[in-house]
């Protein structure tokens, strides 16, 4: 049970780590958002295929990925409803 606990925690830290990397390093370039978070989910994806499965970087593999497409949907579409 302490076992399944730790994996979850694990995996939604991973999870909260490109959400964290926002609010560190967000300074209105999205350019810098999209390199970061592509070189999250490269480094994570490669660490799973080295390694095999693991919590963390399965959680970092996810978040920057759902992050990177949020970011370039709202780079293409102009869908940023807080600009007046």
């Amino acid at each position: 049970m302490l076992n399944l606990l730790l994996s979850c925690l694990l995996m939604i830290i991973g999870f909260q780590i490109p959400v964290i990397s926002i609010y560190l390093f967000f300074n209105n370039n999205q350019y810098f958002l999209i390199i970061l978070f592509c070189i999250f989910i490269v480094i994570s994806g490669i660490f799973m295929f080295n390694y095999g499965p693991n919590e963390l970087a399965f959680g970092l593999f996810i978040g920057s990925g759902w992050k990177l497409l949020n970011e370039l949907l709202d780079y293409l579409f102009n869908l940023n409803h807080q600009k007046n």
